[in-house]
């Protein structure tokens, strides 16, 4: 079944109700409603994309949602819903224990994938099943901190009242005011640094959620000085915690999301500046510190990195991490690299790369400016090691590569 270009509207109790296997609802619009959508079982899989819910609380003894599925014992299986803007208007009333006037609800009996992204949410989310989580990562929750949770210290947005829901990373801005109906990507937006205020708010977390809710064609802009370092006490523990257990070997930094094409990462007024936190120590741990990193097949391509001031890292820009995917169309052009010095001992293999770049076509390194700190200490018979750029593999796979007017040189 499927409700597509619909308008429920004018104090209807409950919009789409019942049970059913297989709906799908797309770009419709629940406006001036008690409750959107109620799916109480007979199957489940409910695919909602591109709708619009506005709904309206009328007792503290009765829910109100923009979505209620499954119910306390009738089973429904797989919700997925996408780029949807949710409102509830609680209209002054405050609900009564176990009833909730939420944007989304998951009942008891709810079995299989539930997962609510690329959404703008203002209204509770509630999980009340026992062990299913939730998946609702690149959400807008009402402000930068994200949802208000015990899982995210800090968090002032709209609340996670109950269940195991995974709400990071999330997005950092709200609907481009693009007229179509439901959520729409901005084509591009500007990230500048936050106050070091908490585990989510600091200027880790908010580059962190901006890049992991990359979506194609995208342009993050950023401008100012980011601050990872000691100093930053909440950015800097935020970023040592980030590592990646990967197949290759454990990295920490910006994960660019798998299979993301066309995005471009740059500083349009030419002033980000990204501090890092150095070549790291971690006791006999291994884990490489990059500012950005891509680790899983099937890569980016046409990926743009441009106009920063990348400081004080192991690694500036890290693709192909985990030696899979491809990075076809690369363009790493007018950054400026500080790169750390190689402190480490012989148990640390990894040296310092500004630049290290994975198999793809018709890739470009071109007017960047690396620095060396050099001043690393290892300890051990080997040496220390820094590259202004490195491939992960020898061989073929680098066809039309260009490396161009970069300047390599030993800092103070």
């Amino acid at each position: 079944m499927t409700v597509e270009d619909s308008l429920f509207t004018n104090g209807l109790y409950v919009g789409v109700n019942g049970y059913v296997n297989y709906l799908t609802v797309t770009d419709s619009i629940f406006e001036d409603v008690k409750s959107g959508i109620n799916i109480q079982g007979g199957g489940g899989n409910l695919l909602v994309e591109n709708s619009e819910f506005s709904v309206v609380a009328q007792g503290a003894t009765n829910d109100t949602y923009g979505i209620r599925f499954a119910s306390s014992s009738g089973a429904a299986d797989n919700m997925i819903v996408s780029g949807s803007i949710f409102n509830v208007d609680p209209n002054g009333l405050t609900p009564d224990s176990g009833t909730y006037h939420s944007a989304i609800v998951i009942r008891a009996a709810a079995t299989g994938d539930l997962m609510v992204g690329d959404s703008f949410i203002n209204g509770e989310v509630v999980n009340l099943t026992a062990s299913v989580p939730l998946s609702a990562s690149c959400n807008w929750w009402g402000d930068l901190s994200g949802p208000t949770n015990i899982g995210n210290p800090g968090g002032e947005g709209q609340p996670i009242s109950a269940g195991t829901v995974n709400f990071a990373p999330w997005l950092v801005y709200d609907t481009d005011g693009n007229t179509a109906t439901g959520f729409q990507h901005p084509t591009s937006f500007t990230v500048t640094p936050t106050s070091d205020i908490s585990e989510a708010e600091n200027d880790f977390t908010i580059l962190q959620n901006a890049v992991g809710c990359a979506v194609d064609s995208q342009t993050i802009d950023l401008s100012g000085s980011f601050d990872w370092s000691a100093t930053s006490s909440y950015a800097n523990a935020a970023y040592l915690a980030s590592y990646a257990d990967t197949d290759y070997g454990d990295i920490r930094g910006l994960e660019i999301p798998e299979g993301v094409d066309d995005l471009t990462i740059t500083s349009a007024l030419e002033d980000a500046h990204i501090i890092g936190a150095g070549d790291v120590d971690d006791s006999g741990t291994i884990i490489y510190s990059s500012f950005l990193f891509g680790e899983d097949a099937p890569g980016n391509a046409n990926l743009t990195i441009e106009n920063l001031m990348i400081e004080d890292f192991e690694s500036a820009i890290t693709l192909g991490w985990n030696t899979v995917g491809s990075y076809n169309g690369t363009m790493i052009q007018n950054n400026d690299i500080i790169l750390s010095g190689d402190n480490s001992d012989d148990s640390d293999w990894l040296q310092n790369i500004a630049f290290l770049f994975w198999v793809g076509s018709n890739q470009t390194i071109q007017n960047n400016t690396v620095t060396f700190q050099a001043d690393g200490l290892h300890s051990g018979t080997s040496t220390s090691a820094s590259f202004g750029y490195q491939s992960g593999t020898s061989g073929s796979g680098y066809g039309g590569l260009l490396i161009d007017d970069n300047i390599f040189q030993v800092g103070d």
